[in-house]
């Protein structure tokens, strides 16, 4: 079993990449066995980065990958499957973590969040509540969420917001989460620290992230005859929206 490590950054934040990949090579007392990073080439041009971008780039060995647009939740999309054995990190670039996160996370046998909001009332035993950091297990949803079959599905009802899209697998296998928050204390880099407004999750309404989901529930349902819970629904909508305010 790996651990993989992926992140996504865009133009605002570019130039914070090299400065949190010194960091986080320096700090951890294990590497990753792999470790991607997701560019969009809409955002980058002829594929043009900061020099000291490309000089961490080949030092710690990242490997970059290039997408055509930014699809937001590809840092994801494009690993769980590929990875489906192994154990996926996704991180930001304006946070630093405990020194042994990468050891470990290699333990980690169920979904590990590593910053969330009002984590004191994280108890809907099937709500997913995804951020920019957490340890994920790939197999902890069924293989046919991230198939290509749907894909086409996902972009147009969930573009931004992959636990929507999750959860309503999670529901259709009847399938309770287990999400760990011990390893919850990651908190801002003391050092050129550009967390703002630029940041996804600012962008959602406190009850868009609800009606979404449901949106994206009734797709499904109609498209492709799942068989939901709609009370099971009702009660992640309400949720939904507590932990978004």
């Amino acid at each position: 079993m790996k651990t993989v490590v992926t992140m996504t950054c865009w133009t605002k934040r570019i130039n914070q990449m090299p400065i949190f990949l010194d960091y986080f090579f320096a700090t951890q007392t294990k590497k990753p066995d792999l470790f991607y990073l997701w560019l969009a080439t809409e955002e980058f041009p002829d594929h043009i980065l900061p020099l000291e971008l490309l000089v961490a780039i080949q030092k710690y060995g990242v490997i970059l990958k290039w997408v055509e647009k930014n699809e937001y939740c590809h840092k994801r999309w494009r690993v769980y499957p590929e990875h489906y054995d192994d154990v996926v990190i996704s991180l930001d670039e304006d946070k630093r973590y405990i020194n042994d996160l990468i050891e470990r996370a290699k333990e980690c046998k169920s979904i590990t969040i590593l910053s969330i909001p009002r984590t004191e009332n994280y108890h809907e035993p099937y709500y997913l509540g995804f951020c920019g950091q957490c340890i994920v297990p790939p197999k902890t949803f069924p293989m046919e969420a991230y198939s290509e079959q749907y894909r086409n599905d996902r972009l147009l009802t969930t573009p931004k917001c992959d636990e929507c899209w999750l959860n309503t697998f999670l529901l259709k296998n009847n399938i309770k989460l287990t999400v760990d928050i011990s390893l919850l204390n990651p908190f801002e880099l003391d050092f050129n620290c550009c967390y703002d407004d630029t940041a996804l999750f600012k962008s959602f309404k406190t009850d868009e992230k609800g009606e979404m989901f449901l949106n994206t529930v009734n797709y499904m349902k109609n498209k492709y005859n799942f068989d939901i819970d709609m009370d099971k629904v009702n009660s992640i909508i309400k949720y939904m929206n507590i932990v978004s305010k």
